[in-house]
């Protein structure tokens, strides 16, 4: 009778122990879909962090053209109306009426060649300015993505290391169940026949 109640107790403990064993293998079934979907989480985070600073870098490149083309803009407008002045100028200075016999070179007057050539060194130094300003900030922005990419590594290796410790405890936790079940059916059957 008392073999009896223990081959019902082992039973009954087996049975506990094979379901906890499912619900562990299921738990860890799940993290590690948990971890492959997270994984895939990451790898397209990064592929869009990089279209985006693909995006950024041909953002920035289309303004400096743009500011570049306006400031050329303004040059040449300038140009214009000096090289109109110059033109009315000599007009006046003729006697000839406004748009008469106008010449097309100007190269004899430095004032339009320095406008331009200030204008140009203008242009050239904001260009450069802008330039630095530009890289300063992209390695300042690379520095703080390498950053974060370290961070989150760490952060990811920690919860890999937290995830194994749990399993290892809960590998531990059921051999100790286990044992203590062993341990306790032994002592009863030994203080049984004693």
């Amino acid at each position: 009778l008392a073999l009896r109640r223990l081959s019902e107790k082992l039973t009954s403990t087996e049975e506990i122990l094979l379901t906890r064993t499912n619900e562990l293998a299921r738990a860890l079934s799940d993290v590690a879909q948990r971890k492959l979907q997270l994984q895939t989480a990451y790898d397209l985070a990064a592929k869009i962090r990089a279209r985006e600073e693909e995006g950024r870098a041909r953002e920035r490149d289309l303004r400096r053209k743009v500011r570049a083309a306006e400031e050329e803009r303004i040059m040449t407008d300038r140009a214009v109306q000096e090289y109109a002045n110059l033109v009315r100028n000599l007009e006046h200075r003729q006697g000839l009426p406004p748009g008469h016999g106008r010449s097309t070179s100007v190269s004899s007057n430095g004032s339009v060649t320095d406008v331009l050539r200030n204008d140009k060194s203008r242009l050239h130094t904001f260009m450069a300015e802008y330039g630095a300003e530009i890289e300063r900030l992209e390695t300042e922005l690379y520095r703080l993505h390498a950053q974060l990419e370290n961070t989150e590594q760490e952060r990811e290796a920690e919860r890999i290391v937290a995830d194994q410790d749990r399993a290892g405890i809960s590998r531990v936790q059921t051999e100790l169940d286990k044992l203590r079940i062993d341990d306790t059916s032994a002592a009863k059957m030994v203080s049984r026949y004693m």
